[in-house]
């Protein structure tokens, strides 16, 4: 098997920064960004929480000689103590560190399919809500020991809104319009022919959830961030659901 690395370079993005948004003023600052970033004809908006936390210092390793900044180790404890993982870049060949560095990241939610592929789940989850931008807020990635990947997402209600042109829609209506569904099919099958259509990149199956990522429930991150583990587990039932053969109506099957 070919495993294609992704080249460790900052990959430039014409995006746009809305003004801050203070959600609460404490000790420090609680805050909110929009961020917009071009994706062909269809903008894809993000938006961030951000606290206001002041100044922080950074120890960085530089090599006065090059005039560069030497990139040791990072390192996840939290990874470590999960799955032995806790690396965020791996070398390409242990045996030999000349041929450079990997991005491996956020390990501890990586997983294997049934036929022994690794999903890097990171990078599929993102790629997933690009290739359907903007009708999908975030996505749980799924398929551990299963045959094919699927995903649990939530849709972007205004974007979906804003879409059919139904601004009043509820939630309940967007999951099940033909025309979301339809987009976001098309939009994986784009994305999944892109990849070769086989193997851990091709996504098999979606379904949109009305319910919200829980914070009670530990769906959500202290940083803000979907908690892949914890909403897999907790929405263990859709995940289920999703992978029943034949698809029940409220799953989307992606074509080859």
């Amino acid at each position: 098997m070919t495993v294609k690395q992704r080249e460790l370079a900052d990959l430039p993005a014409e995006a746009a920064l809305s003004q801050r948004q203070v959600l609460a003023r404490a000790y420090r600052d609680y805050c909110r960004y929009s961020v917009t970033l071009k994706h062909g004809d269809i903008p894809l908006v993000q938006e961030r929480d951000v606290l206001i936390a002041g100044k922080v210092v950074v120890v960085m390793p530089v090599d006065l000689a090059r005039q560069e900044i030497v990139l040791i180790r990072q390192f996840r404890l939290a990874a470590h103590l999960a799955n032995g993982r806790g690396d965020l870049v791996e070398f390409v060949d242990i045996e030999r560190p000349i041929e450079g560095l990997i991005f491996a990241g956020r390990v501890v939610e990586d997983f294997k399919l049934l036929s022994g592929t690794f999903v890097l789940v990171g990078s599929l989850r993102v790629d997933a809500i690009t290739a359907t931008s903007p009708l999908l807020f975030d996505a749980l990635v799924a398929g551990q020991d299963r045959e094919e990947v699927g995903l649990l997402a939530w849709p972007h209600v205004e974007a979906c809104r804003a879409f059919i042109g139904d601004p009043s829609a509820s939630i309940e209506t967007l999951v099940n319009h033909p025309k979301i569904v339809a987009a976001i099919r098309d939009g994986l099958r784009a994305h999944n022919a892109r990849n070769g259509n086989t193997g851990s990149r091709r996504i098999a199956r979606v379904m949109l959830l009305t319910e919200p990522p829980s914070v009670d429930g530990s769906e959500i991150t202290d940083k803000g961030y979907i908690n892949q583990r914890a909403g897999l587990q907790r929405r263990a039932a859709s995940v289920e659901r999703l992978y029943q053969n034949p698809a029940p109506g409220d799953v989307i099957v992606i074509p080859r």
